[in-house]
């Protein structure tokens, strides 16, 4: 995820392992903002990792938001990142744009 992310000129500024080691959270200078991005270890990713991400944006300010998950999200999970404007990749989504 780090290197896809350098690729595309975004800066690592910090990184932090999460709720023993469930995720890892990874923030991003791009273009005079920062990009707060979680990384999921799941078999589906639940609405939970999407609404403790968009509670820590609040508590820190941080308006842009990505979810990464080697696997896929649950329903629910995808209908709370469009309600926070979170974007979400997928396994297969992940695939895809690292070829």
């Amino acid at each position: 995820v780090n290197t896809l992310f350098k690729k595309k000129g975004y800066t690592l500024t910090d990184y932090k392992f999460v709720d023993k080691d469930k995720y890892c959270d990874l923030w991003y200078q791009y273009q005079d903002a920062t990009w707060y991005v979680r990384c999921v270890v799941a078999e589906k990713v639940a609405a939970g990792a999407v609404e403790s991400l968009h509670q820590e944006m609040k508590r820190l300010n941080i308006t842009k938001g990505v979810v990464v998950a080697s696997t896929d999200f649950a329903p629910t999970a995808n209908k709370s990142a469009k309600e926070k404007r979170i974007v979400l990749i997928d396994g297969d989504l992940l695939f895809e744009i690292t070829r």
